[in-house]
């Protein structure tokens, strides 16, 4: 008896720390993503995008493509991704990882070229406030963009204020490895501050 009350809790416990990974498509269609378990493919993890693309595993552990234009949102565990346009004269349509949204502003952030860029947007009008602000090249420089670009918008979302002033109190300075490129906004996403 007690092995079987053990066993269920373990699966409780499976079940509700396992996160699924998935996205819609502008269709309303919802796609798991799976693991990559044959790492026989070229990108690091179980998913990867760039500029055009999303690149993931099926459940047969084949790599599958689709157009990020396609997409309407990504999550990943805590992590949640809107399409958004990326502000260019062209209104092409890529994923932004949230990461802090109050009742005013969305602040997001788009991933191209081995560098982040972070969009703040005015939910009632729908439009840019601020686009395109490269960021986690240097501390220095990151602590008068977020003061400049973004502070302005989240100034009422302390913990926000405070995580962002930890990650960029230290030194670094844009890299070409892979390893944290966002520094600025390590640890945070989807935060909410309503």
């Amino acid at each position: 008896m007690k092995k079987t009350i053990l066993f269920f809790l373990l699966f409780i416990c499976y079940n509700v720390f396992s996160q699924e990974t998935y996205f819609i498509d502008n269709d309303g269609i919802k796609t798991i993503m799976y693991k990559n378990t044959t790492n026989k493919t070229n990108i690091e993890g179980d998913y990867g995008y760039g500029g055009y693309y999303l690149h993931y595993h099926n459940k047969e552990g084949k790599l599958k493509k689709i157009a990020q234009s396609r997409l309407k949102e990504l999550v990943d565990g805590e992590k949640k991704y809107i399409n958004m346009k990326i502000g260019s004269m062209f209104g092409f349509r890529r994923l932004h990882e949230v990461i802090i949204q109050n009742d005013k502003y969305l602040l997001t952030q788009y991933f191209e070229a081995g560098f982040h860029y972070a969009y703040v947007k005015d939910k009632t009008t729908g439009k840019f406030v601020e686009k395109k602000i490269k960021i986690s090249w240097n501390h220095k420089r990151d602590q008068k963009k977020f003061k400049k670009f973004i502070l302005p918008y989240f100034k009422e979302c302390f913990v926000f204020v405070r995580l962002v002033n930890e990650n960029t109190k230290k030194h670094y300075r844009y890299t070409t490895d892979h390893g944290d490129f966002n520094r600025m906004f390590r640890g945070i996403s989807n935060m909410s501050c309503l």
